[in-house]
């Protein structure tokens, strides 16, 4: 059995951590560390670290970082036997500098080539979505690819959860995120998509401000998370809505505390756990990766 279907690209990050007060203008001396990572990639491990089975469609290349990275998802027991593998930039990079607080001070990533992995899933993708318990879909992977899946998980009846890493799908076909079973996103995005200010300050403003404009675009339900603030969720089915706080933990990296919270709420909802539940799971992964340094939450 598949599990949770996870469909996207694997990013190799290269992080920098200043080791003292972060200058944005001026030298920092540091140290520079190279990680696993990609949103689904982290989603992905994410769920099979909490014991959830959990398959992961990708693409990978014939360079050592992206063999060192398919042998830690097979020792993490993830199902690869729908990835591929093509001769070159088949994994993507992310360069990001952090500042003092472990917070992102500034990135820019280069997308890996993922017309292969398009092809592939117009040829297998009914196969694979029709033995999925759901789907969690990386957007950005390209418009057509996104039409198809949502298609698919439409005829098979199958819960889709969007994943985004830069808004550039979601932000010109938003109204392929009313096919999903929740959008999950950050302040930051959901600003972005919805034209309105999330306020972090005051989190009964936010879940106003996410009912009215998000189910104004029909989404069927919807969690943005705020940082330190927690996250705040509305489901139009059963009238659900309210904030989540967050764990109060010290951070030493917030890389990947967003995608193991979508990994967490993605497998509560997937197994019959309400909204608010589902976001106190995702919560807890959140504070579980954020007091290390890696990207993903611990096993």
């Amino acid at each position: 059995m598949p599990g949770t279907v996870v469909m996207g690209v694997i990013f190799v990050d290269i992080k920098g951590f200043p080791f003292g007060e972060y200058h944005a203008t001026g030298t920092n001396l540091g140290s520079i560390r190279f990680v696993h990572g990609g949103v689904a990639r982290n989603v992905a491990e994410d769920m099979a670290r909490i014991g959830s089975p959990v398959t992961f469609v990708t693409l990978g290349d014939t360079t050592p970082m992206s063999r060192e990275a398919m042998e830690r998802l097979e020792a993490q027991k993830i199902d690869l036997r729908y990835s591929i593998r093509v001769p070159q930039n088949g994994v993507g990079l992310w360069l990001a500098v952090m500042d003092e607080k472990g917070d992102l001070a500034g990135s820019t990533s280069q997308m890996p080539d993922t017309e292969p992995l398009a092809r592939y899933l117009q040829e297998r993708g009914e196969e694979i979505v029709s033995g999925a318990d759901s789907v969690c879909l990386e957007m950005d992977m390209g418009e057509e690819l996104s039409e198809w899946i949502v298609a698919l998980c439409q005829k098979y009846r199958k819960d889709l959860y969007c994943i985004s890493a830069n808004m550039s799908v979601v932000q010109r076909r938003p109204d392929l995120l009313r096919h999903t079973r929740c959008f999950i996103c950050n302040d930051i995005e959901a600003e972005r998509l919805l034209h309105h200010p999330v306020s972090r300050a005051d989190p009964e403003a936010a879940v106003e401000t996410i009912l009215h404009y998000g189910r104004g675009m029909g989404l069927r339900s919807m969690v943005v998370t705020l940082g330190s603030a927690g996250s705040v969720y509305y489901d139009s089915i059963t009238g659900d809505a309210g904030h989540c706080p967050a764990h109060k933990v010290e951070m030493v990296d917030s890389t990947g505390a967003g995608d193991a919270f979508c990994a967490g709420a993605a497998i509560g909802l997937t197994y019959g756990k309400g909204l608010k539940e589902a976001c106190e799971i995702g919560a807890m992964l959140a504070a579980s990766v954020i007091v290390t340094s890696e990207s993903v939450c611990p096993r």
